[in-house]
């Protein structure tokens, strides 16, 4: 598998496909840890899976993980931590994990002595297709997911499919939403690729995997590379579904994962989309298929009130001013973003999306 390139001037980096215990990455490691006191930083599940790979390079330092524990508490704990290990801004950090992990990790080496290096080795299918990618980092506040952080890109990716034979079943549907996300938004092939193929999708088929998170990461390493801080629109339709999304994961009080909110937030936009003729029914429904027959979570819990999820969406970090910016489909593989959306309509698109 070809490693893919994110061309960003001076922060450019590659995206390599390779294992873990690979002579690939190992002489990578190794040019770009020399002379360094290098810090693994993961949680107590990689602690326990991979107890070897956590203490490989030195140090490690075990996160408590999960959304609850993505504060700022916790990253003052990690630098915390790095002061006391005497690190220096020369220290190479190298996050282990899922997107909490990677999110965390990169935020902390964007602060630490005001800026370390770091490299992203995610275990998470979600993790591979997104968050490791581009150079998004931060932690949650009690108004909502990632109002806090910082862009600070990574010097190395590590994808190593493998990982993905770890993860529990729910962990594995939370990245299939992500990489859906691209085909739904972006790539009309992409979606008759995975939608040819749901026997291999559900049944884990590595090979098959490989592929489609290579693809994932191309059409993501393409439009970073194009608007690496989201200051152009054209980031911004890397968030489809993610302004619903977000909200739900908030008011379930994380119950609902990211990559649940996401396919919600996926059908509810697609809903929208075709009230406001944006397209067509036909093109709803075969969103709305692919994502049952990947068996994603695509309705909104009764117990989650429409009003609610409106007054949340305003603070989204995505809004602008108070008004809420949509990334809508106009066709499958094409998509652009909206504001000053009659709420109403949201209202309706909402009402029509519950379980």
């Amino acid at each position: 598998m070809k490693n893919v390139k994110v061309k960003l001037n001076q922060n450019s980096y590659e995206i390599v496909f390779a294992s873990f215990n690979s002579e690939n990455f190992e002489e990578r490691f190794l040019k770009l840890s020399e002379n360094r006191a290098v810090l693994t930083v993961g949680d107590k599940k990689i602690q326990q899976l991979y107890p070897l790979m956590a203490y490989r390079y030195g140090k490690f330092f075990a996160l408590a993980g999960g959304e609850d524990n993505k504060n700022l508490s916790e990253i003052e704990r990690l630098c915390e931590y790095g002061i006391s290990e005497n690190l220096d801004r020369k220290s190479l950090f190298v996050a282990i994990g899922g997107g909490i992990t990677g999110d965390m990790t990169g935020f902390t080496a964007a602060i630490f002595m005001r800026g370390v290096e770091f490299i992203q080795v995610p275990t998470t299918l979600l993790a591979m297709v997104d968050s490791s990618v581009g150079g998004k980092t931060g932690v949650n506040s009690a108004s909502g997911k990632n109002l806090i952080g910082a862009f600070k890109q990574p010097k190395l990716v590590l994808i190593d499919v493998n990982f993905l034979k770890t993860l529990p079943e729910r962990e594995i549907k939370n990245g299939l939403a992500e990489v859906i996300k691209y085909a739904f938004a972006l790539d009309e092939k992409f979606f008759e690729l995975l939608s040819g193929n749901v026997d291999k999708i559900n049944s884990l088929d590595l090979n098959f995997y490989n592929k489609i998170i290579h693809r994932s990461c191309e059409i993501k390493a393409d439009i970073v590379a194009q608007d690496e801080k989201e200051t152009k629109n054209v980031r911004a339709l890397l968030n489809y579904g993610h302004t619903f999304g977000h909200a739900l994961e908030n008011l379930s009080n994380y119950e609902i994962s990211h990559g649940e909110g996401v396919a919600i937030g996926m059908n509810i936009a697609g809903k929208l989309s075709q009230l406001l003729n944006l397209w067509s029914e036909s093109d709803y429904l075969k969103q709305l298929k692919l994502i049952k027959d990947l068996n994603l979570r695509y309705a909104i819990p009764r117990n989650i009130k429409i009003d609610d999820i409106t007054e949340v969406m305003t603070h989204d970090k995505k809004a602008s001013r108070g008004k809420i910016n949509f990334v809508l489909p106009t066709a499958i593989g094409s998509s652009e973003v909206f504001s000053n959306i009659d709420m109403e309509i949201v209202k309706k698109a909402l009402e029509e999306s519950y379980e």
